[in-house]
Parts: structure tokens; C-alpha cells; sequence
């Protein structure tokens, strides 16, 4: 929660009692944030008093010093957090009148006239389904590492949680860059989809990871977006020839596809990563490849 003031002229000094109903809510703390209406500026804060049995935040702050008080158009005074502890409705409304009222005061120590706009919270035992919720429930590469140039396959599992059929599209991307969009005709309630993009990793910088990330689009009149989006984490493209990942070519490169030499799919010695030029079989092609990159650093 945010208490911001608005068409503020010369403000120097605020204090805000906010009130709340201490059986719906507790509050868990109150502070200013970084762009307070006083930041930058030589100021006397304090601590917030909370109360949670008789309901109320009492919290100020104030320039210090011969200076003028501050013209705010739009700015924030305090935020607070809360945590529900029953079903209800709690107004947040200020204290007006007596002893540690709400009030605002300018340089010279005079009353600044306010209107204050109180809110309220609603706490629910659940929150009700939107009607149109779709949601992006897995984001899964073919591998964690590949060499540069490799294609790798990314499975995205989509989920309606709506209680509509609906039609969307889906795009994924590595870092921000688009690898592909595909739309998902009539998916029922309660149903998934499974889509496979493969991006193309051609002209991309090895010895780079890449985030990996799928979006849904949203629907008319879903309110329920955080789920749309889905980071997986991230793929590092290796170097051509950099069989372990260390990002650098050398002798246990070499080495690797020397004890694998002859091996075919299937075979105990095969190993799809040392399989260089991709033709299913690990022979002096692939430790060509080392040979003539050896000596290459990610550095």
C-alpha cells in the first residue's frame, strides 16, 4: 500500500496516521520508498509505530534546515505492507482530528488544507477463477548446453484454467529475441497443449547462456496475466569443438574423441556431443574439428 500526495505546494514536514481493522489485516511494516517527495534531501526520519491490536501506522518525516519545502505534483509519502489474517472488509482511512492526526505542514510551520481519498481491502477466502485463463505451465530446452550453430528444441506446455474454450497464440524468445510464434486452436478447460519450437542458433555468440522464455497472449478480460509468462532459465552455447564446456579447446577435447573414435548410436562408447559434423558416426571428421580450432578460449 502507497500513500501519495498530489498537488502539494511548499511541503516540509507530513505525518500520517492510517487506520485499518486489526482483525482483517496486520500490518508488517511500513517504509519510505526510494522516490519519497523528500528524497535526496537532508531529512529527519523516523521509525513507523505500528499498532496491530488497536489498528493503526503513525509515521511522518520532515526537512531539516532553513529551506524551502518541496512543490509535489504527484509523489509518495510512505508504503506499508500487510498480511490477511480473516474474511473482511478493512476501510484504510487517516485520522483527522486529535492527538497524532494525519496532517501536512509547509516551511513555515503553518497547516497545508487537504482532501484525503480513503481505500479499503477485501480479503476473500478465494480468489475466483477469471473465465479466460490461459497459462504457459513449462518451458523445457533439449539441452542446458550446445554448440553454436546446433538447433535446439523448445517445449512449451500450455494449460487452459479458464471456463472457456479458447484460441491464443504463443511466442518464444531467447533473451528478447523472438524464436517463433504458433497459435493454439480451441483448447477446452482444463486441458494442455504441448507446442515445440526450434530456435536456431546459427550466428549466435558462443560461450554465451541465453534466458529462455515463453508468453501466452492474453485473452479478452483475463485478469489472471502473471502466469502467461514462463522463464525457464537459461542455454550456454559452447564453441565448435569445446566437447566439455570448460571454454577452452584443448587435449580433453581431444582426448574425448579419441576414447569415443568408431562409435555409432547405440554403441557403449557413443556420445551425441562429440559428434561434430552430425553424421551419426564419431570418426577423424570430428577430431578434425578439435584440431582446428585447438587452442580457442572463451576469454
Amino acid at each position: 500500500m502507497t500513500v501519495k500526495v498530489a498537488n502539494v505546494e511548499d511541503l516540509y514536514t507530513w505525518q500520517v496516521r492510517l487506520l485499518f481493522d486489526p482483525t482483517i489485516l496486520e500490518c508488517t511494516g511500513a517504509w519510505y520508498p526510494d522516490d519519497h517527495v523528500f528524497a535526496g534531501k537532508v531529512t529527519a526520519p523516523i521509525e513507523p509505530v505500528i499498532d496491530n491490536t488497536a489498528g493503526y501506522i503513525l509515521f511522518g518525516n520532515s526537512l531539516v534546515g532553513a529551506v524551502p519545502g518541496v512543490n509535489v505534483t504527484v509523489g509518495s509519502l510512505m508504503q506499508a505492507s500487510f498480511n490477511a489474517k480473516s474474511v473482511g472488509i478493512s476501510p484504510l482511512s487517516f485520522k483527522l482530528t486529535g492527538m497524532w492526526r494525519t496532517f501536512l505542514l509547509n516551511s513555515d510551520g503553518d497547516f497545508i488544507d487537504f482532501e484525503v481519498l480513503p481505500g479499503l481491502v477485501e480479503v476473500v477466502s478465494h480468489i475466483p477463477p477469471s473465465v479466460n485463463d490461459v497459462a504457459i505451465v513449462a518451458v523445457v530446452p533439449s539441452a542446458t548446453e550446445v554448440y553454436a550453430g546446433w538447433p535446439v528444441n523448445i517445449t512449451v506446455v500450455v494449460q487452459n484454467n479458464g471456463e472457456e474454450t479458447v484460441t491464443f497464440t504463443v511466442s518464444a524468445y531467447y533473451n528478447t529475441s523472438l524464436i517463433g510464434t504458433q497459435t493454439v486452436y480451441g483448447l477446452s478447460p482444463a486441458e494442455n497443449a504441448t507446442l515445440i519450437f526450434v530456435w536456431d542458433t546459427r550466428g549466435l555468440q558462443p560461450c554465451t547462456s541465453y534466458i529462455i522464455m515463453a508468453e501466452a497472449s492474453a485473452l479478452p478480460d483475463e485478469t489472471n496475466i502473471d502466469n502467461n509468462i514462463f522463464i525457464d532459465g537459461s542455454v550456454k552455447l559452447k564453441m565448435l569443438g569445446d566437447v566439455n564446456g570448460d571454454g577452452i579447446i584443448d587435449y580433453l577435447d581431444i582426448n574425448a574423441i579419441a576414447v569415443a573414435f568408431g562409435s555409432t548410436p547405440g554403441k557403449p562408447r557413443w556420445n551425441p556431443e562429440l559428434d561434430l559434423n552430425l553424421d551419426n558416426f564419431i570418426d577423424m571428421k570430428d577430431m578434425y574439428i578439435v584440431a582446428k580450432n585447438f587452442g580457442k578460449t572463451c576469454s
